[in-house]
């Protein structure tokens, strides 16, 4: 029987003590091989199998779900309906020690790098935390824990999919000259990415299909590697003085050390070149300002130094800010649309068999002192102290009319604000601008 067993195992351990080291040894081996080293439980399974109530489990986390203070989760209303569809039943915990599982929710965090989304937005370093503690202690703190990690990641996959298809901010949250119509959510369904197995698939499957946005992910796809490791321009003290053809002076070499760094400069042509900037470095410098949107003049200024020392992540937050106005796109489901893409200075027309475009005017970024002077406005209520605001608005709306060959003149506003004082100081300023 089993106690006359261990009888004679204990006689033997008092005649031999060696055998009894050894058969400690292997007590200990095989207690770390069930996963219970550390005096950790086993796993989930296991759990179960050792009287584990998981019925306390589900009242833990009905009762976070209906909690009402500052701590209640961001989509605990969404997680209530979902989990009393399926009675609480829980979605992660017998994922928590499946193998490779960790590895997807890893996997799943680099996929929101490429839709323009950061993974420090959504509890990251908390999740993989809950995940190897959600199984220590015992009791209540034991189910504490566990109902604990199976809402925060349900909450988090909630949440990405929501900013991923609708936005982290809502339309126009941002903006003071916009008017964008608000996706219907109630056709988005982003619950279904709430499965144990096939988050990660589903996740990747439901990004938008605009071939815009596509594009901005594919090029933070290839970026990814090298914006783990980049430290580009982060504390560095940006240059501030102004270069123009023939100047010179050590910002010379400032200059083209970090155009040789960034590869848009030979070596050789740095060195020839000295502390002179001459016609070759304006030359880099002038298609690199057109390539950039600036005004390719050849002239750095504070915006060219600022772009020269951009960080990884000054780079990466200008991409995540157009991902994020294309989510705010409702298009058209019928019919020819036409899109005016702003930073492009271009109309593209859109027909269900082709696509056409021409170039637009539009207007400039709002000045850097416009709020500054938009409040002293405000309290001087003078049209003087009233600040340009050239900014082209964001809009959706239908195409009503068309005027072909429109008359070309100019706005009396645009007279009195921009132009008078040209004409006042050069006669000859309209007869030569015409």
């Amino acid at each position: 029987s089993f106690d006359l067993t261990w009888v004679y195992i204990w006689k033997n351990m008092q005649r031999f003590p060696f055998y009894a080291l050894g058969l400690l040894f292997v007590s200990m081996l095989f207690g770390s091989c069930t996963g219970k080293r550390n005096g950790l439980p086993g796993t989930f399974a296991e759990l179960k199998a050792a009287n584990f109530e998981v019925n306390l489990v589900k009242e833990r986390m009905k009762s976070e779900l209906l909690r009402e203070d500052s701590a209640k989760l961001p989509y605990a209303d969404t997680l209530l309906v979902f989990y009393q569809q399926r009675s609480f039943s829980p979605v992660w915990l017998d994922q928590l020690d499946a193998p490779g599982f960790k590895a997807r929710v890893a996997a799943l965090y680099d996929t929101l790098f490429t839709e323009g989304l950061l993974p420090e937005w959504y509890y990251r370093d908390t999740i993989f935390k809950s995940i190897d503690l959600g199984r220590t202690g015992s009791g209540d703190a034991l189910y504490s824990r566990l109902a604990y990690v199976e809402l925060l990641l349900s909450n988090a996959l909630l949440h990405m999919e929501h900013d991923k298809l609708l936005g982290r901010l809502p339309p126009c949250s941002e903006y003071d000259k916009c008017e964008l119509q608000r996706k219907d959510t109630l056709k988005v369904n982003y619950l279904a990415v709430l499965h144990p197995t096939e988050f990660l698939s589903r996740f990747s499957a439901s990004s938008l299909q605009d071939t815009s946005y596509q594009r901005f992910k594919r090029y933070l796809s290839n970026w990814l590697p090298d914006y783990r490791t980049d430290t580009n321009g982060r504390g560095v003290e940006i240059p501030t003085r102004k270069l123009k053809l023939n100047d010179t002076g050590a910002a010379v070499e400032v200059l083209t050390a970090r155009l040789v760094a960034l590869g848009l400069l030979p070596d050789s042509v740095a060195q020839t070149a000295g502390r002179k900037y001459n016609a070759s470095i304006a030359k880099v410098i002038t298609r690199y300002q057109d390539e950039k949107g600036m005004t390719a003049d050849g002239v750095i200024g504070p915006s060219t130094w600022k772009s020269l020392y951009a960080s990884a992540y000054d780079k990466f937050k200008q991409i995540a800010v157009n991902m994020e106005r294309i989510r705010w796109r409702v298009m058209p489901q019928t019919g020819p649309f036409v899109l005016v893409n702003i930073p492009e200075f271009r109309a593209w027309l859109y027909y269900p068999d082709s696509v056409s475009s021409m170039k637009v005017c539009v207007g400039k970024a709002r000045p850097l002192d416009y709020e500054s002077k938009l409040v002293k406005y405000r309290s001087s209520g003078k049209f003087a102290d009233k600040p340009l605001d050239p900014q082209t608005p964001m809009i959706e709306s239908a195409v009503y009319s068309v005027v072909l060959n429109p008359t070309g003149s100019v706005q009396a506003n645009h007279v009195s604000r921009e132009m008078l004082t040209f004409i006042l100081n050069n006669p000859s300023y309209v007869k030569r601008n015409v």
